[in-house]
């Protein structure tokens, strides 16, 4: 397996195809916008974690092609629609938003080569875009993990869907 493959698979994991662990996709079926809000004390709702991954995956993604990324005010905002430019909080809107730039990341990986994913990744930091994206999948599977436990929590996890 090259390292392309590896990510790849990692990514699609992550995403839409079903591994050794529950996909996003399935994580967030039929889960409807008053459970996406719904949240304990001291943790964060489904939503605002979409909206964190959606932050950070898009970061890297625009890293990645080489669009300028602005500055922001900690990782708290992450997790806020305005994070997202999604300022409306529409929840069917947040999810489109989550998938579309999860699909843009397997596109991107589809056309990467060994030079792309073994150059490095960020100004001042000894990695490679290899390391920096094995380390967004792990990102994404913890946070799918919370997801899944947060809908056990709540009473709306189905692992029949």
């Amino acid at each position: 397996m090259t390292k392309k493959d590896i990510l790849l698979d990692q990514m699609k994991a992550c995403f839409d195809e079903e591994s050794w662990f529950v996909t996003v996709k399935k994580a967030l079926d039929g889960l409807t916008p008053p459970q996406a809000e719904w949240k304990t004390e001291g943790n964060n709702s489904i939503h605002e974690i979409v909206n964190h991954l959606i932050f950070w995956n898009q970061r890297y993604l625009n890293r990645y092609r080489n669009v300028p990324v602005t500055k922001f005010d900690g990782n708290d905002y992450t997790f806020t629609n305005e994070s997202t430019g999604n300022n409306i909080g529409d929840w069917k809107s947040t999810v489109e938003k989550l998938y579309e730039v999860l699909s843009k990341w397997i596109e991107n990986l589809n056309e990467a080569d060994d030079t792309k994913l073994e150059s490095q990744a960020i100004e001042d930091q000894n990695a490679t875009w290899f390391n920096v994206l094995s380390n967004i999948t792990i990102h994404n599977a913890y946070h799918i993990g919370q997801i899944v436990t947060l809908r056990k929590q709540q009473g709306s996890w189905n692992p029949q869907q």
